[in-house]
């Protein structure tokens, strides 16, 4: 059975936090609380809202991580 594309978003999003080892960055980018983001860690059931909201947060630090990278890769 095919996982829905909901499944597949928090799926990504929960592997990418958990790689990066910064909760309280990614909960306070959301703007939700950090209970509600270790809960979705857990394996918890999030709303919509809140998903979405982690799912931007982790796309704004991934493209800093990018642009990071970038930076610290050019020669001068």
């Amino acid at each position: 059975m095919e996982q829905s594309e909901i499944a597949k978003i928090a799926e990504k999003c929960r592997v990418k936090i958990l790689q990066w080892r910064n909760r309280q960055l990614i909960a306070d980018m959301s703007g939700i609380h950090l209970n509600t983001l270790t809960r979705f860690l857990s394996g918890g059931e999030l709303t919509v809202s809140n998903l979405v909201a982690i799912e931007l947060a982790v796309n704004r630090y991934q493209k800093s991580l990018e642009y990071a990278n970038q930076c610290f890769s050019c020669e001068d």
